[in-house]
């Protein structure tokens, strides 16, 4: 990816290699530049399908359909509401899975009540 010949010609990280303390404010700057050459998008066009370990930050609303998540089924949906699955998952032990937790009508002041009595 990082290559004369790719996407990213002309970035002399090669040469930055090193990453002396002397070099790191050019390194920084060199990748704030590259990085803000383009887009999100655009950069997801770049990497996606490259043996990159990359994805893109998106906002909290959409991580749950992002295609990411998706294909690592990292969100599960329990009576209607959207949550992390747990983690780590293991083939060969089946999670936890929660559940909303729905207790009916609770006062605030029983819940509190619970909490300041268990510590």
């Amino acid at each position: 990816m990082l290559n004369r010949n790719g996407p990213l010609k002309g970035v002399r990280f090669i040469e930055m290699a090193g990453i002396a303390p002397a070099a790191q404010s050019a390194l920084r700057e060199a990748l704030t530049d590259l990085f803000l050459s383009r887009t999100q998008a655009e950069w997801y066009d770049v990497l996606v399908g490259r043996d990159a370990c990359f994805a893109p930050v998106v906002p909290l609303a959409d991580a749950a359909v992002h295609l990411h998540s998706r294909a690592h089924e990292s969100v599960l949906t329990v009576d209607g509401i959207e949550m992390p699955a747990p983690a780590p998952r293991f083939s060969h032990t089946r999670p936890y899975i929660p559940t909303s937790g729905d207790a009916g009508f609770v006062e605030t002041n029983e819940i509190l009540q619970h909490w300041r009595a268990a510590i």
